[in-house]
């Protein structure tokens, strides 16, 4: 074998919490930018990146949009942003933790409104 192989290693996905403060933002625009951004991913994706949107939520009393990614790092997720027109003021790695985890039990459990 003369010929020598490069092996590369990927880093697994981790979550990040992308926080916006946005005042004024309307349903409707939000839903246009996060379809781009979803967009975004899956031609990132198509090029060999490791980036997936997987949800957001607006606290319209706090002119708020915090978003979850997976990624493979930070820098990844602030590019697919500024490709897609949203604004964002914070990016931080999160550990997401849901009831099964507390409990240990493994079970997943319904959500219900209040």
């Amino acid at each position: 074998m003369g010929t020598a192989t490069r092996v590369r290693k990927r880093r697994s996905a981790r979550t990040y919490l992308v926080e916006r403060y946005w005042p004024g933002v309307s349903r409707g625009d939000l839903i246009e930018r996060l379809t781009r951004a979803v967009e975004c991913a899956q031609e990132m994706r198509a090029q060999g990146a490791q980036i997936r949107y997987v949800e957001t939520m607006l606290i319209p009393s706090q002119d708020t949009v915090l978003c979850l990614f997976e990624a493979d790092g930070p820098d990844r997720v602030a590019r697919l942003n500024r490709v897609a027109d949203l604004p964002f003021d914070r990016i931080s790695r999160v550990d997401q933790l849901g009831l099964k985890d507390a409990e240990g039990s493994g079970h997943d459990t319904e959500r219900t409104a209040p």
